[in-house]
């Protein structure tokens, strides 16, 4: 695990000195679906610890994935964790910053696992580019991550 987080450490670390786009597809679990930001770049490094400390289990991760939820406008999980039989574990909400008003958005945050949940019950979640449809799991836990409690320029 310290193995773990010393390259989440390093890898967060260079990230913010360069700034520079960087491709994770070597990584054969992790896909990410949109460039990525510096909070992008979080996620990266969440997905890349989860699975790290995870890999036995044999897990998936979509990073910022657009999810269609039947009619309704798709949603996009920061990080989703789904197995083989594409059944959704967990739900990851990935917060690098708070922002200036240092604040996080619960009812936005649950709203979107609701969604998440009543569509996979419903059959018709699906991950839009691929056509893979999930389930979730009865014991799908949703996480919320969060790095700083305020903006990065005010933090440093």
């Amino acid at each position: 695990m310290k193995k773990a987080i010393d390259n989440l450490i390093k890898y967060l670390s260079s990230k913010y000195k360069s700034f520079e786009m960087e491709n994770i597809y070597n990584h054969k679990n992790v896909r990410r679906y949109t460039k990525p930001t510096m909070a992008g770049y979080v996620e990266n490094a969440i997905a890349l610890l989860i699975d790290d400390i995870l890999s036995e289990r044999k897990l998936h991760f979509l990073i910022d994935s657009q999810i269609s939820v039947g009619e309704r406008q798709p949603v996009r999980p920061d990080i989703l964790i789904y197995d083989d039989n594409n059944i959704i574990h967990c739900i990851v909400e990935v917060k690098s910053q708070l922002g200036y008003s240092g604040g996080f958005k619960k009812d936005a945050y649950y709203d979107k696992i609701k969604k998440i949940k009543k569509a996979a019950k419903d059959g018709v979640l699906k991950l839009k580019k691929e056509k893979i449809e999930f389930t979730v799991s009865n014991n799908c836990c949703d996480l919320v991550v969060i790095l700083m409690n305020a903006n990065i320029t005010r933090s440093m």
